[in-house]
């Protein structure tokens, strides 16, 4: 998930727009590390 996450705000850095927030779904699993 942190992977996934990780190339989602490189791809956003290099379009110079911020990355989206975590949904709920990656939110969960944040709390489940």
């Amino acid at each position: 998930m942190l992977e996934a996450y990780k190339t989602h705000v490189e791809e956003r850095a290099a379009l110079g727009i911020p990355p989206l927030p975590l949904s709920a779904e990656q939110t969960s699993a944040v709390c489940e590390l």
